[in-house]
C-alpha cells in the first residue's frame, strides 16, 4: 500500500507556531508486522547523500542490545549494531501494520550518542511505498525524506525532534503520513563508533490551542542524590540524575470551542487515550515551535484523578500534573 502524504491541519500548524503546547504519546511503531532491525546502509545517491538500507538484508543488531529496546519508552536502555559488521553507515528499519490506521506528523529521537561519532553525520527519517527500494525518489516514486538532521544540529548530546517534518522533495511541510508500513531512521557517518539508540517515537501529536492558565510557565525542577557526611564534617554528593522537570498544576480551561479553531476538550481526551490514562510515558513539548528540543518524556503523577471537569456554563478545567523521565532534558543541554 502506498504512503498518503497530506497535512497538519491548519489550526494545529498556527498554534505550533504561536509555542502552544502539544502531546506526544502514541507511537506506531507499537504496531509492527515484524521485528525492526539494524543493517548495513548503502549510498543510493538519489537524492544525495541517501544511504539507505534494504527490507530483504540480514539482522546486524547486536543480541545483547534488543531493537525492543527502540520502543520501551524509556530513553535509558539503547540498541545499536553488531559493530563485528564493517561500518559506517547504518539503518534501523521498521515494517509497520499499514491497516492500522495509525498517523505519523511527529518524531522524537533520543537517547542516542551521536555527539560521540567522529567526522561527518547526517540522521535521516524516510518512508517508502514499499520494501523492494525502488530507484524513484520523492513523493512520486518510492521514498519520500520526511525529516532530516546534519552536521553540528545531529553531533549533539539533545534528542532529535521534527513537529514540522517534510519540505524535502516535494512533498508538503507539515507533512501527516498514513498507510505507513516501510520506513527507517539512516545514520551517515565518517565514524567507526557504532550508533546507539534509545527510543523512536514516529507518531500523532496533540495540538492545544493555549498555555495553561495556571503553573505555566512556572519553573520546576527535581534531582536525586545520595550524599555522606564524614566525621570530620566533610561531604561528599553522587548525583544520580539532576534537572528533571517538574510540570504540576498546570490548569488548562478549554471549552471545546477554542482558538484556531480547535476543539481542546477533544484534544485533551484523545491524550489521555494515547497514554492510555496514564499508564504510558508520554512527550509534552510547551514551546514546539521555539524549541522542540524542550520535549520532556514524561509520566502523570496523579492518574486516580483524571477529571476534566465543568466550570461555569461552557468552560472546562483540566489540571496537569506530570514529572520528566531520566535523561533529563537539562542533561542533554549541558
Amino acid at each position: 500500500m502506498a504512503v498518503t502524504i497530506g497535512t497538519v491541519a491548519s489550526g494545529e500548524q498556527s498554534a505550533h507556531d504561536a509555542d502552544k503546547p502539544l502531546f506526544l504519546a502514541n507511537n506506531a511503531l507499537d504496531k509492527r508486522l515484524a521485528t525492526p532491525k539494524w543493517v548495513v546502509a548503502t549510498d543510493h545517491g538519489d537524492p544525495a547523500a541517501s544511504f539507505l538500507g534494504n527490507w530483504s538484508s540480514a539482522s546486524k543488531t547486536l543480541s545483547t542490545h534488543p531493537v525492543a529496546r527502540i520502543y520501551d519508552r524509556d530513553f535509558g536502555l539503547v540498541t545499536k549494531p553488531d559493530t563485528a559488521t564493517p561500518g559506517p553507515d547504518w539503518a534501523l528499519l521498521f515494517d509497520l501494520d499499514d491497516a492500522a490506521g495509525e498517523v505519523i506528523d511527529s518524531i522524537i529521537i533520543g537517547g542516542h550518542n551521536f555527539n560521540s561519532l567522529a567526522g561527518t553525520l547526517t540522521v535521516q527519517f524516510w518512508v517508502h511505498n514499499n520494501a523492494d527500494e525502488p530507484s524513484g525518489a520523492g513523493s512520486g516514486g518510492g521514498r519520500t525524506l520526511i525529516a532530516q538532521w546534519s552536521g553540528a544540529v545531529a553531533k549533539t548530546k539533545k534528542r532529535l525532534v521534527s513537529y514540522k517534518m517534510g519540505g524535502f522533495e516535494g512533498e508538503p511541510l507539515f507533512a501527516s503520513l498514513s498507510t505507513v508500513r516501510y520506513c527507517q531512521v539512516s545514520i551517515h557517518s565518517t565514524s567507526n563508533i557504532a550508533p546507539e539508540l534509545g527510543e523512536v517515537v514516529i507518531g500523532r501529536r496533540r495540538q492545544l490551542s493555549r498555555k495553561a492558565s495556571v503553573g505555566h510557565p512556572a519553573d520546576g525542577w527535581s534531582s536525586s542524590l545520595s550524599a555522606w557526611r564524614s566525621e570530620s564534617g566533610r561531604r561528599a554528593t553522587v548525583e544520580h540524575v539532576s534537572g528533571l522537570r517538574v510540570m504540576r498544576g498546570w490548569r488548562f480551561r478549554p471549552t471545546g470551542s477554542d482558538s484556531f479553531s480547535l476543539n481542546d476538550v477533544d484534544t485533551i481526551k484523545k491524550f489521555l487515550i494515547d497514554c492510555r490514562y496514564g499508564a504510558r510515558h508520554f512527550g509534552i513539548c510547551p514551546d514546539p515551535n521555539t524549541e522542540d528540543q524542550r520535549t520532556y518524556w514524561s509520566a502523570l503523577d496523579d492518574v486516580e484523578q483524571l477529571e476534566l471537569g465543568i466550570e461555569g456554563f461552557a468552560e472546562r478545567s483540566w489540571t496537569l500534573s506530570a514529572s520528566e523521565i531520566a535523561p533529563s532534558v537539562e542533561d542533554e543541554n549541558r
